[in-house]
Order: structure tokens, then sequence, then C-alpha cells
């Protein structure tokens, strides 16, 4: 979270994949990676990582549960 707040998202973006990757039922690290994928104030919301963002935040729900 702190490279997203420092507006890192590609890093970001990384480091919550790498997250996933070796924790795959992790809610709060698919919960990240949708969060840094999404849109910002500073920049819209990059059509190509719309599918990606939807199932990362499906994914946190399933997980939440």
């Amino acid at each position: 979270m702190i490279l997203a707040y420092g507006f890192n998202h590609a890093e970001a973006a990384r480091s919550f994949k790498e997250s996933v990757r070796q924790d795959p039922d992790c809610a709060s690290c698919y919960w990240g990676l949708a969060y840094v994928l999404g849109p910002i104030y500073n920049s819209k919301m990059k059509n190509e990582v719309l599918t990606e963002t939807q199932e990362a935040l499906s994914n946190a729900r399933m997980h939440a549960n």
C-alpha cells in the first residue's frame, strides 16, 4: 500500500500480483491489486486492465467469506 500511496501503482501492482501468487486465498491481496489497477484522481483507468481489475475484485469478494 505504501507504493500505491506514493503513486507507484505499477510497482504496487507487481507486488500484489506476487502476493497473490504466494497466497492465492488472500482476499486483501486481490483487493489491493484491484485498488492499484483502478482509477486515481491523477489519471483515468486504462481500458486494457478493466477485466483484470474486475477479476481481482471478484476474487477478493470470494476469498473474503
